[in-house]
């Protein structure tokens, strides 16, 4: 039988099989065998990379078992967009592109999300040809190794220009083919349709971001759909039915259809409450650091006697909320305000308005606190919204204060509703001097800090981050010239160090998990005689300086590597300490735990002095092995923060949990990290998902989030805990303090065992 090459091609997608093997078979020639490429960004992930990710992509070599145990493949972790580009050396007729890779649920692993395809003969404007799976299945599943083909191209080119979307954390390549034609029929090149990089940066994000929007809103529709039980023939669950299926990706095409959509989900989501909500307004308190969407319907439980309660101290923050739900077609407009009922000195109130934003996981929650302009909160149609509350002590004496909130109808001046307000004004206050350290990682070299350093401080500063982290970047550098070393100019860092309110702790982190770094941009071979020669010099004069501008040696700490995670690492950690000791044995060395065991942490004995453990770690032996030397103790978060991550359980309870577990300070990653690119306000638009707790407002200001007041009042109960167990006497309170502290912790999302427990602490704390 003869089979039309056409066809055959054809034969090739449907059954994803190897091209290599088949289509080969049948004379259809790699074009891109063996031909040079570029990718941005660098493959990173550690089992797989290695000098030949320049080579493995077209050099017809087919990995053999887990991609990610195999340094035949090439892997990305956590990054944004892959961009490869494929020079195949002359314009050649393209009639297919093939691209083999990888997935793994055990793993996390999962194929990309979408290959967007587009050739160029000039490297100055490309046609895009779509994305190359075609509509082809690349969902989730079982460890599966498969080669995607698109052969319907029959186009002249001479660059190949992929971007691919990852899905998850991480992505793993194997082959990319690029197929003969087989024809001498070119398709005419429309004009028109020509993109520059640019345009397709623009076009690429745009249409990723639309995707996961589309993906948060299907999601939603989704969870309403179950949530509330709806039957199969009622008229709502048919719009529901109707509504996802233009939530499919191949309908939503701008951000103009999600609005659309948004409405309509939003009006049948208060259409399935209908009947049991006669007022146009409907007030409720959902738990303040619960989860909370404006697509949520209001319970009826949490709709009648809306109370907020505070319970505040001197120099610290308590926060509470209340929902307002929009049960109309009309957009509404209201003013909030406070009505004192008691006199002289009140307690301070703070009005924030609770944005929405989609997490990483698709999910639509608030999290970003918006300042409210003169009171008013506007309501779209069926829409609701959380106002965010904080109260402050101020110069109010310990006592009972009680208020309310007053919500008036713009437009008809009516007062519509009335919130009671009780607050307890406790006789306790931080003290001056705060007794955990406090580490955020908080980079003034990050995208949204660098331009406002001193607003970063200040807010820093009012959230209780006592620890400053200098980057790499703006460290004092020694200068080369050839080997020869010169000391720094240290007249931007000094202009940098120059603090209103100083941290309890400065971190040097000289980064020397970067060879780069670690020898001074490649100039010098890291300890080697000369090596050393110009750091024990850079480090004596930097440490001479700092003592002459008034910061004392525990005051700093050096940081050489951050969580060593191979021997290297850990030797690397070690010489460098043990070098910084011989230089002043008073200086301190700081270190992240990574991998570091029991035995490297009685090893280095004295050269170092502090080691920030993860929070899950806290009770291992290597913890234990920290306190048995007689080393100082913190913990921090890393893994699984960002928006998805609970404000509660994640943020605020971790200093309970460093408490119980006698650790002295703690942290997490990170204060402003956009994911290397973009902005706060979207997990997808970056090489990762954001871990920042603050946003970037229109106006340049530093807008804040639940989980950076979580964070804050977090450490004010760190404060609290140390205030209460000075005033605790007798064997059966203490068991009585303890026991409280661990059921707290092993019920994180009982709120209002929380708001009990921790009212019994503030009591202990004011006798």
């Amino acid at each position: 039988m003869i089979f039309d090459i056409r066809f055959l091609g054809v034969l090739c997608v449907i059954a994803l099989i190897h091209v290599s093997d088949k289509c080969n078979a049948s004379g259809i020639k790699n074009l891109a065998l063996n031909s040079t490429y570029t990718y941005s960004p660098k493959p990173q992930y550690e089992l797989t990379r290695d000098d030949d990710d320049t080579i493995q992509l077209t050099d017809g070599l087919y990995t053999k078992g887990h991609f990610w145990t195999n340094r035949g493949a090439v892997g990305w972790q956590n990054s944004s967009s892959i961009k490869i580009e494929i020079d195949l050396g002359s314009l050649r007729n393209i009639g297919g592109i093939c691209l083999s890779t990888s997935r793994g649920d055990h793993a996390g692993v999962s194929f990309p999300d979408r290959i967007d395809v587009f050739i160029s003969s000039d490297k100055k404007k490309y046609i895009e040809l779509g994305d190359l799976y075609q509509g082809e299945q690349h969902g989730s599943g079982a460890y599966k190794v498969q080669e995607f083909c698109a052969s319907s191209y029959s186009i002249v080119g001479r660059y190949v220009f992929l971007v691919i979307q990852p899905k998850g954390a991480f992505t793993f390549i194997d082959e990319i083919k690029v197929m003969d034609s087989g024809f001498s029929d070119i398709a005419t090149t429309d004009i028109s349709a020509m993109l520059s990089r640019s345009d397709i940066e623009g076009l690429v994000l745009d249409r990723h971001l639309l995707r996961h929007k589309s993906i948060a809103f299907r999601l939603q529709a989704e969870m309403l759909f179950t949530s509330n039980n709806a039957n199969d023939d009622s008229v709502s669950a048919r719009k529901l039915e109707l509504l996802l299926s233009k939530l499919s990706a191949d309908q939503v095409k701008s951000d103009a259809n999600l609005v659309d959509i948004e409405h309509e989900l939003l009006e049948l989501s208060r259409a399935l409450i209908s009947d049991q909500y006669q007022e146009g307004l409907i007030v409720w308190n959902p738990p303040p650091w619960k989860a909370f969407s404006p697509f949520d319907n209001p319970n009826r439980a949490l709709t009648e006697k809306v109370v907020l309660d505070f319970d505040l101290i001197n120099r610290g923050v308590t926060s509470n909320a209340f929902a307002l739900t929009n049960n109309s077609n009309n957009r509404q407009s209201y003013r909030v305000s406070v009505k004192e009922k008691s006199f002289g000195y009140a307690p301070e109130y703070e009005f924030r308005e609770v944005v929405p934003v989609i997490s990483s996981n698709y999910q639509i929650i608030g999290d970003a606190l918006k300042p409210i302009d003169e009171g008013f909160v506007f309501l779209e149609p069926w829409g609701s919204k959380q106002i965010w509350i904080t109260g402050k002590a101020g110069n109010a004496l310990p006592d009972d204060y009680v208020a309310e909130i007053v919500v008036t109808q713009f437009h008809s001046g009516l007062e519509v509703a009335h919130i009671p307000m009780r607050t307890k004004v406790w006789p306790v206050s931080l003290p001056v001097k705060q007794n955990v350290f406090v580490n955020a990682w908080a980079y003034l070299s990050q995208w949204i800090p660098k331009d406002i350093p001193t607003q970063a401080r200040r807010d820093l500063s009012s959230h209780h981050v006592n620890v400053a982290v200098i980057h790499p970047s703006q460290l004092p550098w020694p200068k080369f010239i050839g080997p020869q070393a010169s000391l720094p100019d240290y007249s931007s860092f000094d202009a940098m160090m120059d603090y209103e309110n100083p941290p309890s702790k400065v971190l040097f982190f000289l980064g020397f998990n970067d060879e780069k770094l670690r020898t001074f941009g490649g100039v010098l071979k890291y300890k080697t005689p000369l090596w050393e020669d110009a750091f024990r010099e850079w480090i004596l004069d930097w440490t001479n300086h700092l003592e002459k501008n008034g910061l004392k040696n525990h005051e700093f700490s050096f940081y050489p590597v951050d969580e060593p995670s191979n021997p290297m690492e850990i030797k690397l950690l070690l010489d460098t300490s043990r070098l910084i000791k011989e230089i002043n044995p008073e200086i301190e060395v700081f270190t992240t735990m990574g991998h570091l065991g029991a035995v490297d942490v009685i090893k280095a004995g004295n050269m170092i002095d502090i080691y920030q453990v993860l929070i899950s770690k806290l009770g291992s032996p290597n913890s234990f092995a920290v306190k048995a030397v007689g080393k100082q103790l913190w913990t921090y978060a890393a893994e699984g923060g960002g928006k998805s991550a609970a404000p509660h359980s994640y943020y605020r309870l971790q200093a309970w949990q460093a408490f119980q577990g006698g650790a002295a300070g703690i942290g997490f990653w990170a204060y402003a990290d956009t994911g290397g690119l973009g902005t706060a306000w979207n997990d997808f638009d970056g090489r990762r998902p954001d871990y920042s707790v603050i946003y970037d407002a229109d106006n340049g200001e530093i807008l804040s989030s639940k989980r950076w007041e979580a964070w804050r009042e977090g450490v004010e109960d760190y404060e609290l805990l140390v205030l209460a167990s000075k005033k605790i006497t007798g064997a059966k309170q203490v068991t009585e303090f303890n026991e409280r502290i661990d059921t707290l912790i092993r019920s994180k999302d009982d709120y209002l065992l929380f708001e009990t427990t921790r009212r019994y602490i503030i009591g202990l704390a004011s006798r």
